[in-house]
Parts: C-alpha cells; structure tokens; sequence
C-alpha cells in the first residue's frame, strides 16, 4: 500500500519537538539540540510504519545536523 501524500518531516536546528519517544532517542543518540516537525496522512499507531518512518527521518536529520554519516543515523533508528 501506497499512502499519498506522504509523511513530510523536517529536522532543524531549534524549534520544538513532537513530543514522540522515537524521535525524543534518535535526537538523544546523536547528542542533536534539534526540533523536528512533521505531517502525516495518518495517526501514530494505526500499523502503517509512522514510527519507524519518523524515527529514521529523524535519526538521518540528526545525523546531517551533526555531521556524521548517514549509516550511523540509520544504525542508530534501526537499533531503537
């Protein structure tokens, strides 16, 4: 299945946080000060892989922002 639109994420320096414990652990696992803001065409806890989306999102922003390689955010989302 093939949800349109998609989730929309970003990940930026300040701001604030969706209040989302994956995202709270992928921030923490890379020691970002990040917000992170996203959109989504369903709920979390509905079975459609949000969480896992949002932490791989987020962990691959944190990455960025940190300037460290992708393959440790997706490590790291993958651990969590």
């Amino acid at each position: 299945m093939l949800l349109r639109p998609g989730i929309r994420m970003y990940v930026g320096r300040g701001g604030g946080r969706p209040g989302v414990k994956h995202i709270e652990l992928a921030l923490e696992g890379l020691g970002v000060d990040a917000g992170v803001v996203y959109k989504s065409p369903v709920d979390l806890g509905v079975g459609y892989g949000l969480s896992a989306a949002l932490t791989l999102g987020a962990a691959l922003g944190a990455a960025a922002l940190a300037g460290r390689p992708m393959l440790e955010g997706a490590r790291l989302a993958h651990a969590i």
